[in-house]
């Protein structure tokens, strides 16, 4: 499967809704939690762990999906290649850990937002595999057996 417009479609969806969820993240932090969940924590703990994570958490979802449409436009080599598996790992890990810990609590107006989260895990995950496996394909990818990029 060569890098080609499936492969690019793909890692573009993955990256938009990255980014869309780093965005949502970042605009509206305490919306995910239910208000009497919040008001059960104290303000200091508030501002530690809701803020300070729920930021943490946007500006690093932000990132990922900026370098990932960035990758969408950039030739197969090798820093984009590590890039597209490492991503496949953070998002299959993502998506495990939310069927060992699944959400259980209200998120954004969702009563049970587990479901909703596996489908858009899988279809995350899915998008950088397909990416990764578009790039490996082309054999340009700067490993043994592939022609190196020129710089």
């Amino acid at each position: 499967m060569p890098s080609n417009g499936l492969t690019n479609t793909a890692t573009r969806i993955s990256g938009l809704l990255v980014l869309a969820i780093g965005l949502v993240h970042f605009i509206l932090p305490t919306l995910g939690y239910a208000p009497d969940a919040l008001a059960a924590i104290p303000e200091a703990q508030r501002a530690h762990f809701v803020y300070l994570g729920t930021y943490s958490i946007a500006f690093f979802l932000i990132s990922f999906a900026v370098m990932t449409l960035m990758a969408d436009r950039t030739a197969p080599n090798r820093a984009i290649t590590l890039f597209l598996g490492l991503m496949v790992i953070v998002w299959g890990a993502r998506f495990v850990l939310e069927l060992v810990y699944p959400v259980d609590l209200s998120l954004f107006f969702v009563a049970n937002p587990h479901p909703m989260l596996m489908a858009t895990l899988l279809v995350i995950w899915i998008g950088y595999v397909v990416g990764l496996a578009g790039h490996l394909a082309s054999g340009r990818h700067g490993f043994a057996g592939g022609s190196r990029p020129a710089v």
